[in-house]
């Protein structure tokens, strides 16, 4: 039993791994901190904000449902942000880098075999 259950933590491809759910939180950070980066700007800065941060928190979570729900939810959250607001230089890094690593996420949803229920 501690051989499956230490090399369920050390295999990177299951659902349950520790670096898998790390960086989905890391992308759920990123989508509540565009939210809050958001409320102090004017309305199209705001509604894009609000509504992409909501996405792009949402997309790592569902990415092991649906791959093209979770892409194209963090896809629109991101760039979209990120392109309303480009005069900011953080508000484009934060698009960068989720996307980036919620794309990583996506490929090695789409690797899985086994899928939470």
């Amino acid at each position: 039993m501690g051989d499956l259950m230490m090399s369920a933590i050390v295999n990177d491809s299951t659902v349950y791994s520790p670096r898998r759910w790390w960086m989905a939180t890391l992308v759920t950070v990123l989508g509540i901190y565009e939210v809050l980066l958001s409320l102090n700007s004017g309305l199209a800065v705001l509604v894009s904000g609000v509504v992409g941060g909501i996405l792009v928190a949402l997309s790592p979570w569902l990415v092991r449902r649906s791959t093209t729900l979770g892409v194209v939810l963090l896809v629109v959250g991101a760039l979209v942000w990120g392109i309303i607001a480009w005069w900011s230089i953080i508000a484009p890094l934060i698009a960068i880098v989720a996307l980036a690593i919620g794309g990583y996420l996506a490929l090695k949803s789409r690797h899985l075999t086994h899928y939470a229920p």
